[in-house]
């Protein structure tokens, strides 16, 4: 019974067994596979990347310093840009002073009669409460950018009693304004005599007690005691009604201002410095001034104010604090203030919002675009070659180490398997490197990256470059292809691989071209102002490697004539270089010394082109060396003629608005009544149109009418020379004599009209003085100087191209151009030694065949220079034809007219001193690889290059 159990369990076993092993087969083999798979590409990795790390250290080590330093420049690159920007904004602000602060205006009021005007009655204690409490209730980007703010509460003019015990108050008026004492203000004071206004009851406040400064006290003539009415003005009193208009005002002490000019006095009038106003025939002096009260005065002075006190709160803001975006935001938020006071106040108050600060930006958004459009062109080609110069070096690495990967696909190993224990490798040296980049950079900037797309660009490369080129290598060891036996079909194979490479290259060239006439086309429209343009940013990347796929089709064929010319000399040098040199061209080499090269011309032209048009602008905006404004005698106008180094001198008088009456329709035109010396200072100026209608206006005599030139805006709309104008409240009849092409927008707005100073004036009830001189020559600042011109009306050449270049937009943008090019410079080292480094195998090899054929060895220094120097100058000439082609392409796109700060964009300053200056830095370089290989060379051993595997 126990044996037919144990047959008949086992015959179950063996037919469940039967129903699952193709299932169970199935499983495991999928999964030894799975597994011997996955060993395949990761066994060993570990093991294998240490051993070769530890043999290849300085290579490794090469890498990682790269990628550093690549990740340097991809941080600190995008942070100089926006840092620039930013600075801009500042530079903005700060010329703009208070007017870029935010102006809350509310009023204080006490309810009165019927005819009170309606507006919203709070008390003196939530008008300071609010103060406290507007901090934490601004808007967040506004928050950031106010440093602090004042309070000031200001009652309207009331009319002062006149006082009989003082001498002359019958010709005076005393005006005066009531303002509150604030616990901010009251910190902002000193006692100089008597006591501050004593706290009291609301009842008890006739008279009420007032304090004033020594010098408003001397305009009122006033000391401590003395009691002042005050009443509504004339115009003002009907609106008071029944209500008593007057309020008694009693000096109760004298004061002076830690800092009269402090914040907290700027919305103060007339407190430290009285307005008087002399007598005339018609009027009396008028004398305004300022007293300060505390809370309870104030509420008593604005029971008989027909006008309630205003209320401003003035949240000054900081320009250190402001970036590009957050400028863009707190002016998006001061848009919507308006409709959040009640947020703002709780409720208790009506707020309007005045400022200036969009205004003030309003020029701003336009500099930053010119400013990154310039800068991104630069800062992208860095990245672009950094990365190169990252694929360079792992392709060093790669080459040797490619008897290895041989080795490997000898016995079996997979291109996945070599790709992957690359990146094992790659990612150790890649988060190493970046690691050490980024630490290095946050000590340079303090902050961390603000683009992190250069970042991500860089690690990416660093990651890739020595898988990718492994696997690549890997693949061409063995690929398992063979080509055909008949020579035709090898024939058709080879020609459809030349068409796809042709396919290719003229792909590139094609991209490279739309990419240059879209952006001329397009002209300056983007819209960031915080990063960088990626479109802008990929022209000049795209035109050199449209530029390299150029040369490398046509510098082979002057490299072939000189193989010819090689050949024929006597000894080896010549057959030698003509050899080495038809080898010498490679794709990514050539890529990055010609976008280097690229980068160095149109940075440089860049510079050049800003420069010069700075100098061109000056004289667009200042008119000549010097310009004078103000009212200017003639005989200042001689005596500066007659200066040494002064060559012309011209005055005029420059009336804008004036209404030019032209029979159809009337049109505001800017009236430039002009002596004889204007036309010599037009004359010396450079690229300005001839004068010589201009010196028609003295001769010119027409009867009855003054005669004119105008331009050709003017020109345009006459029907008849005979024109009329008014000029101020006099009709004066005008004949049209001529036109000009002489149009100084650069400090006036057009359409103009000439006019002779004397004509014009003879013709006018009172003659008119000159309100501007212009002085050409290289003595003209001196000259006005000795003859005591006020600096301040005095506007030189010179100093607005100085005031120009220190705005922090403009001196950034040639700051960056400056960090562009050395590190373009550096990275060009660094491609041309790498370079020189990945040949030093073959030219050992040469080497030592020379040596075994008994030639001299010592030619190893003319082996490197006959293969670097066709790739130097071949990057060299390429490289200048792209940079120039930059310049020409996008010089509309890039906004140097709103850097150089004229009124048209400037010419592109081709300077021959740029390509030169390349030149010599790429013999510099040149010489720098040839001793770099000779560095290289200088320890092997010829004689047994050949004997350890080595062949030719």
């Amino acid at each position: 019974m126990k044996r037919q159990a144990r047959v008949k369990q086992g015959s179950v076993q063996q037919a469940t067994a039967q129903q699952t092993t193709p299932r169970l087969r199935r499983d495991i083999a999928a999964g030894s596979s799975a597994g011997r798979t996955f060993r395949s590409l990761t066994g060993g990795n570990g093991l294998v990347a240490g051993r070769r790390a530890r043999r290849d250290i300085a290579l490794l080590l090469t890498v990682v310093g790269l990628t550093a330093t690549a990740t340097v420049l991809a941080v600190t690159g995008p942070g100089l840009v926006l840092e620039t920007v930013d600075g801009g904004v500042r530079d903005t602000l700060e010329t703009a002073g208070s007017r870029a602060d935010v102006t809350l205006l509310g009023s204080f009021a006490t309810p009165r009669g019927e005819n009170t005007p309606l507006t919203q009655f709070v008390t003196p204690e939530s008008v300071l409460a609010l103060e406290e409490q507007l901090p934490d209730r601004l808007p967040d980007a506004l928050s950031r950018v106010v440093s602090d703010i004042t309070l000031t509460v200001l009652s309207g003019d009331g009319l002062a009693a006149p006082r009989p015990d003082v001498p002359g108050s019958d010709t005076q008026q005393l005006r005066v304004r009531t303002s509150m004492l604030t616990p901010a203000n009251t910190d902002g004071l000193t006692l100089v005599d008597g006591r501050m206004p004593e706290a009291r009851a609301e009842g008890d406040v006739d008279p009420v007690e007032v304090v004033m400064s020594a010098v408003a006290a001397d305009a009122a003539s006033m000391s401590i005691g003395d009691v002042i009415e005050v009443e509504q003005l004339a115009w003002r009193e009907q609106l008071v009604g029944e209500s008593d208009s007057r309020a008694t005002l009693e000096l109760v002490g004298i004061i002076a201002a830690v800092d009269e000019g402090a914040r907290v006095w700027g919305d103060t009038p007339e407190l430290w410095k009285p307005l008087e106003r002399p007598a005339t025939e018609v009027s009396s002096r008028i004398t305004r001034l300022t007293v300060l009260a505390d809370q309870t005065g104030v509420a008593a002075v604005s029971l008989v104010d027909a006008d309630p006190f205003e209320v401003r709160y003035r949240l000054h803001v900081d320009p250190a604090a402001f970036t590009s975006v957050l400028a863009t935001q707190a002016t998006e938020e001061i848009q919507d203030l308006n409709a959040r006071d009640t947020a703002l106040t709780g409720g208790t108050q009506v707020l309007d919002v005045r400022t200036e600060l969009g205004p003030a930006l309003a020029a701003y958004p336009q500099q930053a675009r010119a400013a990154l459009a310039q800068m991104s062109v630069m800062m992208s080609g860095v990245i672009g070659i950094a990365g190169i110069v990252v694929v360079l070096l792992s392709r060093l690495l790669v080459l040797y180490r490619a008897e290895a990967v041989a080795l490997e696909r000898a016995r079996g190993a997979s291109v996945l398997s070599v790709g992957m224990r690359t990146l094992t490798e790659s990612a150790v040296t890649t988060v190493v490197g970046v690691g050490v980049g980024f630490l290095v950079a946050l000590l340079l900037l303090g902050d961390a990256a603000r683009d992190p797309l250069p970042v991500v660009v860089v690690a990416v490369v660093a990651l890739l470059a020595g898988p990718v080129q492994s696997m690549s290598l890997a693949r061409q060891a063995w690929t398992g292809r063979r080509d055909p036996a008949n020579r035709r079909d090898r024939q058709r194979i080879i020609a459809a691989r030349r068409a796809r490479r042709i396919v290719v290259e003229l792909a590139v060239v094609v991209i490279a071209i739309a990419a240059l006439v879209s952006l001329r086309d397009r002209g300056l429209v983007q819209t960031r102002t915080d990063g960088v343009d990626p479109f802008l940013a990929s022209a000049p990347i795209l035109l050199a490697a449209a530029v390299t796929v150029v040369v490398l089709r046509v510098f082979p064929l002057p490299i072939r004539a000189f193989g010819v010319v090689g050949r024929q000399t006597r000894g080896v040098l010549g057959l030698l270089g003509a050899v080495r040199a038809q080898q010498s061209l490679a794709a990514l080499p050539l890529l990055a010394l010609t976008l280097g090269t690229a980068l160095a011309v149109s940075g440089g032209l860049l510079v050049t082109t800003v420069r010069e048009g700075q100098d061109e602008a000056s004289w667009q905006r200042v008119g000549a060396d010097i310009r004078i404004e103000g009212e200017v005698d003639g005989a200042l106008v001689e005596a500066l003629a007659g200066a040494a180094g002064v060559e012309a001198v011209g005055s005029s008088h420059l009336r804008g608005g004036v209404g030019l009456d032209l029979g159809t329709t009337g049109r505001p035109v800017t009236v430039i009544a002009i002596d004889g010396g204007h036309a010599d200072v037009i004359d010396l100026l450079p690229s300005t149109p001839s004068s010589a209608s201009l010196r028609e206006l003295r001769t010119a005599s027409p009867e009855e009418a003054v005669a004119v030139v105008v331009d050709a805006t003017i020109d345009e709309l006459l029907i008849t020379n005979n024109l009329a104008m008014y000029y101020g409240g006099d009709y004066v009849p005008l004949e049209v004599v001529g036109t000009t092409d002489v149009q100084p927008t650069g400090y006036a707005e057009g359409p103009f009209v000439y006019v002779d100073l004397q004509s014009l004036s003879d013709y006018l009830p009172e003659p008119l003085p000159a309100s501007t001189v212009l002085a050409i020559g290289s003595g003209a600042v001196a000259a006005a100087a000795d003859l005591g011109v006020p600096e301040d009306t005095v506007l030189d050449r010179a100093g607005w191209i100085d005031d120009r270049r220190s705005l922090a937009i403009v001196s950034g943008v040639e700051r960056t151009m400056l960090f562009a090019v050395g590190a373009v410079v550096l990275l060009a080292a660094v491609a041309l030694i790498a370079t020189v480094v990945s040949g030093a195998r073959s030219r050992g090899r040469t080497l030592s065949l020379l040596r075994t054929l008994g030639m001299s060895p010592r030619l190893g220094w003319w082996l490197a220079l006959s293969e670097l120097a066709p790739l130097v100058i071949a990057a060299v000439l390429g490289g200048v034809v792209a940079g120039v082609a930059v310049v020409l392409a996008l010089a509309p796109s890039l906004g140097l007219d709103v850097l150089a700060g004229g009124t048209t964009i400037p010419d592109a300053a081709l300077s021959p001193f740029v390509p030169a200056g390349i030149a010599a830095g790429a013999i510099v370089l040149l010489l720098i690889g040839v001793l770099a290989d000779v560095l290289v060379h200088r320890r092997d051993k010829l004689s047994e290059v050949l004997r350890v595997g080595e062949t030719v």
